[in-house]
């Protein structure tokens, strides 16, 4: 039964864009060939699809048309547009989707889906060799433009939206969401005629996830060894502009930041970015690119409560963070080593606070651990005091203050810290280049552990490839699980990035997400929990000052009492710390299944998991085997190579004996070939996905062919 509201007559002339005469010639088969080559002509369609339109005229049924490419002739076919929406709808492009055309037209949503339909965004994973799906996010918008240029913007046009503004440089990144898209107030049109070609929708992508882009810029990830003239070729077949300085940190990793010059030719900035990004995986040289994305307020709610003069009874339980963890005898076995460092990849620290300044790596002040946009090219200093949570984090971990004091004293004392700053907002790319930098500052000798306390909207490529590199490189990483917001609906095993790259990445055993316990050993009311998602919690505390938050230094000299996720991670962070001081050998996948084993039970009345436990500081660090218990048992010699009958071994297969195995073809084997050469023989079958070009379903497929 057809409940089409549009006639085949009337579908035939919109599509074709000809009067309904015409179409009724097509629909009794009279139509001539004049009719067909003005068909071709007012429509701007394929001649083969229009000709079988006019052998079957059903076929039309199956077409809807991509309203940002409507011709004239159509838009005067369109049902029900009168020439003021037909003028609009020519102003307002691009559309991002129905809502807005609806918006434009005043048609009804119903009609314009019968007639009408936008094509998908598609976004290229290189490494994984997948392309997904992102779909535009009705009424939410990022736009892009010099600080005097916004001050242009009509106040109408911004009305009904609420608005952020993240400055960068010189420019202004406004992200707006409307409160009622469909209110009478709302009219994107405006806003996108103000802004043409600097405005696009925010992305929700397969997971649900919300990505908010830079309009017009790209990250791209060069081979480091790839010269900076054939990056600059390479740039300009792309049609892109450096954006300048690009440091000699970044450089030396290949990481640089561009943007497409000028308006695209439909307007359409989203389109161009993942068009560039498709055409940039072409080349070798490009490890990978992605679009530039942004976050809001990535590091949390500002929880801080600056702490005063506290009586006797207060500064009891000042530390209660330290006794439900058995901290005290912890330390009776150690309290760290200045071989370990702690990279800790946050806002920046008050470098001056009396429990900061000892634990600070002696060479800080000669290494570049400044990832920010608003700072100079020549700040390297990581020193920040208007943002107090890395200072906060930091302190938590390793700060050296006296037993009970008023300074406070972290997990690891001993150790030492290396904070590198970045934004809570810009730069996305950047975050993924403070993690490479801080393996590449791990001294030789030191063991190294990433903490990373803050969210990203959705799974960032750049990040994702960092971390494997760290987990390749013996780093152990924790991250924080996140918080829920007053109100927000609380689910098990919520998806919070990065930490969720441990979840969905098996591989990356060397990564360790902490969700927040309180005083009575529960879960925190705001902190994401589940039995798969989380590795295990620690102290995180709750609203308050001692015995229920977590104190903490404070940029200025100050100390305070925070609570969140972001502040029970360094305490794992710290603990691991411990760990490999007691045993540099220790390998980080060993030192977390340790932590795993040894952590508290909750409370039977618990309803929600976190993970295996939470952590017990004296135990976990008692199971570490002291190094000479490990040299008593020295590990086994590598094992001989295996012949599989039937099986073609990774690691000594020729690429004609690799091109035999099914879903193998010259790019994969190019990639692995390259891997065995720098990286020398897979260790595991999912090493695969560090030589790049692998994804999880292709690895899965290939076990069963091959061994090593």
């Amino acid at each position: 039964m057809n409940l089409s509201l549009v006639t085949l007559e009337t579908r035939l002339s919109f599509v074709l864009g000809l009067e309904p005469a015409i179409a009724q010639r097509i629909i009794a088969r009279q139509a001539t060939l004049t009719d067909l080559l003005m068909a071709q002509t007012q429509s701007h369609l394929a001649l083969e699809v229009i000709f079988q339109i006019f052998l079957q005229p059903e076929k039309v049924l199956d077409q809807r048309l991509n309203p940002n490419s409507l011709t004239e002739a159509q838009l005067r076919q369109l049902p029900g547009l009168g020439d003021s929406a037909r003028q609009a709808i020519q102003e307002s492009r691009p559309f991002f989707s129905l809502t807005e055309v609806e918006i434009a037209t005043q048609l009804p949503q119903v009609l314009l889906q019968e007639l009408l339909e936008l094509p998908t965004y598609q976004w290229l994973d290189k490494p994984q060799g997948t392309r997904s799906t992102v779909r535009p996010v009705s009424g939410v918008y990022t736009a892009i433009a010099d600080s005097d240029e916004f001050e242009a913007v009509p106040e109408a046009a911004q009305a009904g939206f609420a608005t952020t503004t993240i400055h960068q440089d010189r420019q202004r990144i406004l992200v707006l969401e409307a409160s009622d898209f469909e209110a009478p107030a709302v009219d994107p049109h405006r806003l996108k005629q103000s802004l043409a070609g600097r405005i696009c929708p925010a992305l929700r992508d397969a997971q649900g996830m919300i990505r908010y882009l830079v309009p017009l810029s790209v990250d791209l990830w060069f081979r480091p060894e790839t010269p900076r003239d054939r990056v600059e070729a390479i740039l300009a077949a792309l049609q892109l502009r450096l954006v300048e300085p690009v440091t000699e940190t970044l450089a030396a990793m290949g990481y640089y930041r561009a943007v497409i010059p000028g308006c695209p030719v439909d307007t359409d900035p989203l389109r161009a970015v993942l068009e560039v990004v498709q055409l940039a995986g072409q080349y070798e040289e490009i490890r990978f690119a992605e679009p530039e994305q942004i976050g809001l307020n990535d590091f949390g709610p500002d929880t801080t409560h600056l702490a005063g003069r506290e009586s006797d009874f207060e500064a009891v339980g000042r530390y209660w963070n330290h006794d439900v963890i058995q901290l005290g005898a912890a330390h009776q076995l150690t309290q760290g080593s200045d071989k370990v460092t702690i990279f800790v990849i946050d806002s920046g620290v008050d470098t001056e606070h009396p429990a900061i300044a000892p634990v600070l790596r002696p060479d800080w002040q000669r290494v570049d651990l400044n990832f920010t946009l608003s700072d100079p090219e020549s700040a390297l200093s990581p020193q920040e005091i208007s943002v107090s949570h890395g200072t906060q984090v930091t302190s938590v971990a390793i700060a050296q203050g006296p037993e009970n004091g008023e300074i406070v004293r972290g997990i690891a004392p001993l150790c030492r810290v290396l904070p590198i700053k970045i934004s809570g907002s810009m730069g996305y790319g950047l975050r993924a280049a403070a993690i490479r930098q801080a393996i590449a500052l791990l001294q030789p000798g030191e063991r190294g552990i990433l903490n990373l306390s803050w969210r990203t909207n959705g799974e960032h490529i750049g990040i994702r490839e960092a971390l494997q590199e760290a987990d390749r490189r013996g780093f152990a990483t924790v991250t924080s699980a996140g918080n829920y917001s007053a109100g927000e609906r609380q689910i098990a095993n919520d998806l919070h990035y990065p930490s969720a790259h441990g979840y969905r990445y098996p591989y990356l055993r060397s990564l360790c997400v902490v969700a927040a316990s309180t005083v009575e050993n529960r879960r925190a009311s705001y902190s994401y929990f589940g039995s798969e998602s989380i590795t295990l919690a620690a102290p995180g505390g709750e609203a308050g000052s001692a015995g229920s938050a977590i104190y903490v230094a404070s940029p200025r000299g100050q100390h305070a009492y925070v609570w969140g996720t972001s502040f029970a991670a360094p305490h794992v962070a710290g603990l691991l710390g411990l760990m490999f001081a007691r045993n540099p050998q220790l390998s980080a996948p060993e030192a977390i299944a340790c932590l795993q084993r040894t952590a508290q039970s909750l409370p039977a009345s618990e309803p929600a998991p976190l993970g295996h436990g939470i952590v017990n500081a004296y135990a976990a660090v008692m199971a570490v085997p002291l190094p000479q218990e490990v040299s008593e048992n020295p590990p086994a010699e590598p094992p001989q190579e295996i012949h599989h009958a039937g099986k073609i071994n990774l690691n000594t297969a020729t690429a004609e004996e690799l091109a035999k195995l099914s879903l193998m073809n010259d790019w994969r084997i190019d990639h692995l070939l390259r891997y065995r050469q720098t990286q020398g023989p897979l260790q595991s079958i999912w090493d695969l996905l560090y030589a790049g070009a692998f994804d999880l379903w292709t690895i899965r497929h290939l076990q069963d062919q091959v061994s090593l």
